[in-house]
């Protein structure tokens, strides 16, 4: 779909699982800066005929995505962490030592 053709479009509708995988692969084999990829996502996401399932939780995750400097993926656990007091995962990933309130064990 082309730009325009976005514009002018009365509903869209899309999944979290492909902004993730749109965010991805902006970041890793474009090497697009994370701070642009979260503004043009965020300005997908205001799109008036968008419909899509939790687009505050992908809110949430571009902003720390971008804050804490982590993939998307490991954002999203972030986040849905925080939304149900998790405060412990055990990872060997080091990202995840990056994000306050969040205590990483080593299995």
């Amino acid at each position: 779909m082309s730009s325009d053709q976005f514009g002018r479009a009365e509903r869209l509708w899309t999944f979290p699982t492909t902004v993730a995988e749109v965010a991805m692969t902006l970041d890793r084999a474009y090497k697009v800066a994370r701070e642009d990829i979260a503004e043009e996502l965020l300005g997908f996401l205001d799109h008036r005929g968008l419909h899509m399932e939790r687009p505050d939780i992908v809110r949430a995750v571009l902003g720390r995505f971008v804050s804490h400097n982590v993939p998307f993926y490991d954002a999203l656990l972030a986040v849905e962490m925080a939304r149900t007091g998790c405060t412990e995962v055990h990872t060997w990933d080091h990202h995840f030592d990056r994000i306050s309130g969040i205590q990483r064990r080593v299995p």
